[in-house]
């Protein structure tokens, strides 16, 4: 089995569940991986059509409706608006999207129901979590493969948080 597929996601949750704080983890996570994803992958910013804009607005607006429906309740701190707006929307797009979804280089359908098994049980085992959760995932996994611009589908998770923490 390809390792880009499983590996990094599975590395990504035994972090997750191993350290107790995910806002802790989600720091940890971020020194290591955002630095060398940018140093090894070196990803290159694609020109964004409006096409691919309109895609991502209408992901956006998904990802709103479908996770409002299990909302949780965070504290506003510093630490949670990072982990929960900016790193963990990032780190969570590096190795679900980009390592285990774009960079398998399998069957899209198959790479996308396997990364967004693991993007769903990294956001925990309560059932309407993962089913939210996975939607949420083969959303993202849809905007990267139409649009294929992996700085879109960033933007998209970043601002689906980023309004859904806010409100």
């Amino acid at each position: 089995m390809n390792k880009y597929l499983v590996l990094s996601p599975i590395l990504f949750v035994a972090i997750m569940w191993l350290i107790k704080s995910p806002y802790i983890a989600t720091l940890i996570i971020s020194a290591i991986l955002i630095p060398y994803f940018l140093i090894k992958e070196k990803p290159k910013i694609n020109k964004i059509t409006a096409k691919q804009v309109l895609l991502t607005v209408l992901a956006v607006a998904i990802l709103i409706l479908i996770s409002s429906i299990k909302r949780q309740e965070t504290e506003i701190t510093v630490l949670s608006i990072l982990a929960i707006v900016l790193l963990g929307p990032i780190n969570e797009e590096i190795i679900f999207r980009y390592y285990s979804f774009k960079k398998s280089n399998i069957n899209p359908i198959i790479a996308a129901i396997i990364s967004t098994a693991f993007f769903a049980v990294a956001h925990g085992l309560d059932p309407m979590t993962i089913w939210v959760t996975a939607i949420a995932g083969f959303v993202f996994c849809a905007l990267y493969y139409l649009t294929d611009n992996f700085v879109l589908t960033v933007i998209a998770h970043i601002l689906a948080n980023a309004i859904l923490f806010l409100i």
